[in-house]
């Protein structure tokens, strides 16, 4: 209507009434239960529970009630302005009581009667009404915090200790100094309990004795009893049960969410009511199951200052109003919540929808985007998720972040899950997304089998080529063993065999003992250096020397004083560690004075041999002798037109000395001519060499 919303039964009976001032153009009811309810000029109102009642300053004027007390079936009202009223909550109809108020500290703390007097515990004066009379009476004891009425006298507590007054004589005397909180008489004794500041005490025929909790002070701001139970709220520890000295049912913040900050305590039938800083806490004693109604509910004030029960309906004084429900009024939010997965973002950038779902190995960045209905819950729920694939434990989000982000994901096949929660533990279906990042290309199986096919060939490529080097060189070094035995039979040829015996021979006929040994001496050293020779593939070039000394002088014995012969090494060369191919020098030497110097008539008879060292050793074997063309002549005349045995089975050796250095071995053979006319032969020699040492 334009004045307000109104709310009626099935028998069309009216039962609530909201916004009178307002002008009201619809209503609608969500999955959840909360009434939305339109207006013409000031936006929209949500009221989460119709059982919920707030009776605020539109009400009755003064609306910020600070205490409540039972009379009867009506409701007594304190407020911070200090003025009192009676309501009853069948009609709904207030009244404002005719107390006074004080010029200042006007606000209301406790409410209490028995049957002769009513106790107005207002600011700093306390007032006491005689019921009969209505006699209104002015106590000396101001700024009471809590008080209990007992036969005759008051015991109260406030800011300067516990104090007892005898309302017969107005007399007051302090029983116990300190701040006090909170003072409650047990039903069944006269035993009265009281908190200060210093402590929470039991107080009896005189006797003031401190209750601890397992050796602790504890320091209780509010109380109710539940038959012989005294149900004690404090504002650090939550609330807890007392009883034959005992302390049981501890419940705060830190066991179960309940709340530390307990302003106000009450118990009803087997209910107890506790107004926490998280809400109102409704226990079931004989269940003890809790629930708590908060702001999901409609309450949306959490600053309760006092509670109180009528006919099971639960009255609440608040700064904001009093507010009223049902003591059945349903906390739970058994509403199961929905779940919408919206979209994704892929590295930090691009959005897609959820129709993609193959990806790129680089596409590997993903943040899922959700979210749900559940206004009830005033931001109380939260979400659930996980990525199956990679890890199947479920992961927790605060509603405020309706996002699950997944950074570097390798490549495979996934299936993300998400489900909310609500304030109740009430959870929703799982809405799911598969998806799948592929593989780069180097981690694919055709690459990978490619890539192994690659690598087995190119083992078996070295391998085999391996295999066959080796095999070469075992080949190599048999043929260079047989041509060295080639060349030690080219060198020791049959003609200078017989030739050197022929000498000895002819020494020993005549009688040239001294000759004869000498001869038979160096033909015997030189047989012994070439054997040794003949096993080695390198000797050192002294040793190559040594042994082409004693040849030269078996020849030199033989031709005489004609022929003569030097050998000259560069200084620069060390040749007792630098070594050569075995016996590689001494068949050139040999075709030297075979083939120029033996056919050679007149003169001297002349062979020069140089080393020196550059990449490689360079041999020199210069002879004077006939030439290379003229000797072939002479073969021809003496019928020996063939290749020298010693100069194929060098040839060969060569070759084979080629294929197993990396330099090969150079042969330059230089005629020597003057004048149309040959004057010898020069020999160049290139042969590889390593330092040894």
């Amino acid at each position: 209507t334009a004045k307000g919303a109104y709310l009626f039964d099935k028998n069309f009976n009216r039962t609530r009434y909201y916004f009178p001032n307002e002008k009201i153009t619809d209503a609608l009811y969500d999955r959840e239960g909360n009434l939305w309810l339109t207006s013409l000029q000031n936006g929209i109102y949500v009221i989460p529970s119709i059982d919920l009642k707030v009776y605020d300053n539109q009400f009755f004027p003064y609306a910020n009630v600070t205490t409540l007390a039972v009379q009867k079936s009506d409701l007594l009202i304190g407020t911070y302005s200090g003025v009192f009223y009676n309501f009853n909550p069948e009609t709904e109809i207030y009244k404002r009581l005719p107390i006074e108020q004080n010029s200042r500290f006007n606000t209301v703390k406790r409410i209490k009667e028995n049957e002769q007097y009513q106790v107005f515990a207002q600011g700093s004066k306390t007032k006491l009404i005689n019921k009969k009379t209505k006699k209104q009476t002015i106590l000396k004891s101001g700024n009471i915090r809590d008080f209990v009425l007992w036969k005759d006298s008051i015991y109260s507590v406030d800011r300067n200790g516990v104090h007892k007054t005898n309302l017969k004589y107005k007399r007051s005397e302090k029983i116990f100094s300190g701040s006090g909180r909170m003072i409650k008489k047990s039903p069944n004794s006269d035993t009265i309990y009281f908190s200060t500041k210093n402590g929470f005490y039991y107080y009896i025929n005189g006797q003031i004795e401190e209750i601890r909790k397992s050796g602790q002070a504890i320091y209780p701001v509010s109380a109710d009893w539940q038959g012989d139970t005294l149900w004690l709220g404090t504002l650090h520890d939550g609330f807890m049960a007392y009883k034959n000295g005992q302390f049981f049912n501890h419940f705060y913040k830190n066991e179960g969410g309940y709340g530390n900050m307990v302003r106000s305590i009450c118990s009803y039938k087997n209910w107890l009511l506790a107004a926490t800083d998280l809400g109102l806490i409704r226990l079931d004693l004989t269940t003890q199951k809790i629930e708590i109604i908060n702001r999901s509910d409609g309450l949306h004030q959490n600053e309760i200052m006092r509670i109180e029960v009528i006919n099971d309906d639960i009255f609440l004084a608040t700064t904001v109003g009093l507010i009223r429900f049902p003591l059945s009024l349903n906390a739970q939010n058994q509403v199961i919540p929905n779940i919408k997965l919206n979209s994704l973002v892929v590295n930090d950038s691009i959005t897609f929808d959820l129709t993609k779902n193959n990806f790129r190995y680089n596409e590997n960045n993903i943040l899922f985007q959700f979210e749900t209905a559940l206004f009830r819950s005033r931001k109380g729920f939260y979400y659930e998720y996980r990525l199956k694939g990679l890890n199947d434990n479920w992961q927790k989000t605060e509603g405020t972040a309706p996002f699950a982000q997944y950074r570097s994901l390798p490549s495979g096949r996934y299936i993300f899950e998400v489900r909310a929660v609500n304030e109740d533990e009430m959870k929703s279906s799982i809405e799911q997304f598969s998806f799948s990042v592929a593989a780069p290309i180097w981690l694919r199986w055709w690459f990978i089998s490619l890539f192994l096919l690659f690598i087995a060939t190119m083992i078996y490529f070295f391998v085999n080529r391996r295999i066959r080097r080796i095999k070469q060189q075992a080949r190599i070094e048999n043929e260079l063993k047989t041509s060295q035995l080639t060349a030690l039979k080219a060198q020791m040829n049959p003609h200078f065999l017989y030739n050197a015996l022929n000498s000895i021979q002819d020494f020993i006929l005549q009688k040239d003992v001294r000759n004869a040994t000498r001869y038979l001496t160096k033909f015997s050293h030189l047989m012994r250096q070439v054997l040794d020779a003949s096993g080695m593939t390198a000797i050192t070039l002294s040793d190559e020397i040594k042994i082409l000394t004693l040849y030269l002088d078996l020849e030199k014995l033989r031709f005489g004083d004609d022929f003569q012969y030097e050998i000259h090494v560069n200084s620069e060369i060390d040749e007792e560690f630098l070594q050569i191919p075995s016996m590689i020098i001494q068949p050139f030497i040999e075709n030297a004075v075979k083939h120029g110097l033996l056919h050679k008539t007149k003169g001297i008879k002349q062979l020069n041999i140089d080393f020196k060292k550059e990449d490689l050793l360079i041999c020199t074997v210069t002879d004077n002798g006939v030439g290379r063309a003229k000797s072939t002549q002479i073969q021809v005349r003496q019928g020996r037109n063939r290749t020298s045995f010693a100069t194929s089975a060098t040839q060969k050796r060569l070759d084979i000395l080629n294929e197993t250095y990396q330099q090969k071995i150079g042969l330059k053979i230089i005629d020597l001519v003057e004048n149309n006319e040959a004057k010898g032969t020069k020999v160049i020699l290139r042969v590889p060499y390593k330092n040894h040492s």
